[in-house]
């Protein structure tokens, strides 16, 4: 995956920051409410860096290190509303990147957004929903493997490709021995998709991204399913 820094989100629930001096906390006139922008509108709140009395002399030079390092996107909210918000690099709020791995957090959501369905379950094993034969591991070994193994990558298989057809996934330990970065967490978007009659792009739209207001697609690169959009809709999903 590229190391290209795509979006910084930061989602500040207060009211202020603190300064350089250490000061007793105020006692709050109000509370801000939190603010999720509608689902349609391309129009968002937004808070001034003066009103959060935050340095406004800071500002350009981060601004100038981000460019520095290739960024393509970085925003601010606090309590949802926009404090900061730039482009660089030819990019725009239109612009699609993909989300690289941040993606794995999509399909963790929506991983449990079908345990709370009650269409699959966590401790189940993942044959009990794709069917055996979907690594190259004796019956016994692959049935080890359950669905919380995939979401907390230990499911104990070869993670040296990220190829995930039956012939690369190989055995390295039982599931629940050995953690390691690993792309078959993959599979679990094959568990939800059989599991709900529906195909992984429709239920993971259904549930997830029409009702958040999100854009983007899921889209093969390489070995990988990737998920790109704009900055906005990733700022969504983290709201």
């Amino acid at each position: 995956m590229s190391k290209i820094i795509y979006c910084f989100l930061i989602l500040l629930f207060c009211s202020g920051c603190s300064s350089d001096t250490v000061e007793p906390n105020p006692t709050p006139t109000h509370t801000e409410t939190f603010y999720l922008p509608p689902l349609t509108n391309t129009t968002w709140e937004t808070k001034s860096i003066a009103s959060l009395g935050w340095k406004q002399i800071a500002v350009q030079p981060l601004l100038d290190y981000l460019e520095l390092k290739n960024s393509k996107s970085f925003i601010i909210l606090v309590n949802g509303r926009i404090v900061m918000e730039q482009y660089f690099n030819g990019n725009d709020a239109n612009a699609f990147w993909y989300w690289a791995s941040a993606g794995k957090t999509l399909t963790s959501a929506v991983t449990g957004i079908a345990q709370q369905e009650n269409l699959i379950k966590i401790n189940n094993k993942v044959s009990q929903y794709i069917g055996t034969g979907w690594t190259s591991l004796p019956l016994a070994k692959e049935n080890l493997i359950t669905n919380k193994h995939l979401l907390t990558m230990t499911s104990g298989l070869d993670d040296s490709t990220d190829d995930v057809n039956p012939a690369n996934l190989k055995y390295k330990a039982d599931a629940g021995i050995r953690w390691a970065y690993h792309n078959v967490y993959v599979k679990l978007q094959d568990v939800i998709a059989l599991a709900s009659g529906q195909t992984w792009n429709t239920y993971f739209s259904t549930k997830l991204k029409n009702k958040i207001g999100m854009e983007g697609a899921w889209f093969q690169l390489s070995t990988n399913s990737v998920y790109g959009s704009n900055t906005r809709s990733m700022a969504r999903f983290g709201l």
